[in-house]
């Protein structure tokens, strides 16, 4: 859940994680962040840029009356404009395929663009901005599958649509949402050489470590500008760094990012701690007793946690911190942690998950080479892997495969965790019933066009083990279709999963290859370049010494990744 507090300092603050389905919840956040964008952006200051592309292309995705943006809109006084793409916890969803920010850009409150009407073939057009001689290329692309957009780049199905005239003359700054390393899969990121080299900067949100200074790509040309995220989102190592918002000054093919330090974000602290090599080992003598030493040990070490924490803290951050206790217990047996944590009940803001143990990865037995055991003993790999890492999607996906056979025969795990996650995730109340009924009616279908011969009720069997079979080797694929098939709104056609066929079992439908100031010294410079070809054009074309020409050409703009 995001800290409304930070939206004070931060002043956008645009995106907020549903952790539960109680809908209450989500009503709440909706009306905070509608009260704080309407509170700290609405009035009569003067918008100095201007939008010279067209609306009606940019906002295609809106009701044509609402393609524009709130800054021309007679009805409305907007002094801070907001342009905001959706992330993987607000991406659109359900039979209108829509968002939690279709609703603040129907509202006035804030541009919604980059959201993709067609996910096959993906045309990114810019927003134009101009201010006196500066020229700004804003493209944007909302969170998509990392799967599918990583194919979509594969099959070339994604472009980036440049202005027509002065093509040069912009500075291109691209925001995408998307998971920047690798993650369980070869496909399930975007690789930076996937991205056009005429770019001069790309905001690259999701990603929860801030990296404050722009990273320089060698082989595309731009910077990747990391923002991280706002507020700690999991107790994990990366969450405890200092947390940031940006201000991005571009001038002509110049630009200078301010990283600003966050004054509200909640203390984390967290600490790895292990027993043995903090002199504690289980004997006989003191196995009645090793447990309170332990439990006295780390009582301590939160005392001192919490007074760190009062003397450094700063005024506006609140009082409770998180901690979290990585604890390596080793042979004795690891502490209660909701009973540890009543002590701290009030002077932490997780009193029940302080203590995580952690345990020990030991490596199987290898082979050798003639077949038989490497040597007895199993080999440490990995010093310390959490116990709960591991999300509810995990956990289910491994319940059902652990079954075999016993377990699911028509259905497939990792389609249906699929549909819990937007359950969770995106409140879509209908997303498991509507998998339910898609996978039903693929079956169905699939059994239909099936050739049988033999004993039926063996030959029936078979042909559902082909079916799931095929649906796991091209999940990715069905996962795409059944999204499409909810987007056309036909789940929600009584018998409509019936009439889609399903794909044939030898012949998949897609094959996956696996393959306002002086402008002061920039910390990043535009390559000014096309489609792979190098530019002749002058660096010293501008007065840089005209102070007002500078102030009129200076687009400032502020970047907040309220959640990554």
């Amino acid at each position: 859940m995001v800290s409304v507090t930070s939206f004070y300092y931060v002043t956008l603050c645009l995106t907020w994680m549903l952790s539960s389905s109680d809908f209450l919840v989500f009503l709440f956040l909706l009306q905070q962040c509608a009260s704080l964008l309407r509170s700290y952006c609405m009035g009569d200051g003067q918008v100095k840029f201007q939008l010279v592309s067209e609306p009606e292309v940019n906002f295609a995705h809106v009701e044509p009356q609402f393609r524009r943006i709130n800054t021309e809109d007679p009805d409305l006084n907007i002094n801070l404009p907001v342009y905001s793409i959706h992330g993987n916890h607000d991406d659109p969803s359900g039979l209108k395929y829509l968002s939690e920010l279709d609703l603040l850009h129907t509202y006035g409150l804030i541009n919604y663009f980059g959201k993709a009407n067609d996910i096959e073939n993906i045309d990114i057009y810019p927003l134009l901005f101009t201010k006196g001689t500066t020229k700004l290329a804003l493209y944007g692309l909302g969170s998509i599958r990392d799967e599918r957009l990583h194919r979509a780049y594969l099959n070339n199905r994604v472009q980036m649509k440049r202005p027509s005239e002065a093509t040069d003359e912009w500075f291109n700054l691209f925001v995408l949402h998307q998971n920047r390393p690798a993650h369980r899969g070869s496909h399930n990121y975007i690789p930076e050489s996937f991205l056009d080299s005429f770019l001069d900067l790309v905001v690259w949100g999701h990603e929860h470590d801030p990296i404050p200074e722009p990273e320089h790509n060698k082989e595309r040309g731009f910077e990747v500008l990391q923002p991280g995220s706002s507020v700690a989102t999991s107790m994990s190592d990366g969450e405890g760094k200092q947390k940031f918002c940006y201000v991005v000054k571009v001038c002509g093919r110049r630009y200078r990012v301010e990283p600003i330090a966050l004054r509200t974000v909640r203390p984390f602290v967290i600490e790895e701690i292990d027993l043995k090599q903090a002199g504690f080992t289980k004997t006989e003598a003191n196995t009645d007793t090793i447990r309170l030493e332990v439990e006295t040990f780390l009582a301590g070490r939160m005392e001192r946690i919490i007074r760190r924490v009062e003397e450094t803290k700063g005024p506006h951050q609140p009082k409770q911190p998180l901690v979290r206790l990585r604890v390596d217990f080793g042979d004795i047996e690891p502490l209660n942690p909701i009973l540890f944590g009543q002590k701290f009940f009030g002077r932490v803001a997780n009193p029940k998950d302080i203590i995580l143990p952690l345990k020990r990865k030991a490596e199987k037995a290898q082979m050798n080479g003639h077949g038989g055991v490497s040597n007895g003993v199993s080999k440490e790999i990995k010093p310390l892997i959490e116990l709960d890492t591991a999300t509810i999607e995990d956990v289910l996906v491994k319940y059902f495969d652990d079954k075999s056979d016993s377990g699911l025969m028509v259905f497939n795990s990792k389609f249906l965790t699929e549909a819990l996650r937007k359950f969770v995730n995106n409140e879509d109340r209908e997303a498991i019933l509507d998998a339910y009924e898609y996978q039903k009616a693929q079956a169905l279908q699939y059994l239909s066009l099936a050739e049988m011969s033999g004993d039926p009720g063996e030959e029936l069997l078979n042909s559902l083990r082909t079916f799931r079979s095929e649906n796991e080797k091209y999940m990715s694929d069905f996962v795409n279709d059944f999204e499409d098939w909810r987007s056309k709104g036909a789940g929600k056609k009584k018998g409509a999963a019936a009439s889609r066929a399903a794909p044939k079992a030898a012949a998949p439908i897609i094959q996956v290859d696996e393959s306002d100031e002086e402008m002061p010294p920039a910390n990043g410079t535009a390559n000014g370049r096309g489609r792979g070809a190098a530019t002749t054009r002058a660096r010293g074309g501008r007065a840089r010494g005209a102070r007002s020409l500078l102030t009129d050409s200076l687009l400032e703009f502020r970047l907040a990744w309220s959640l990554a």
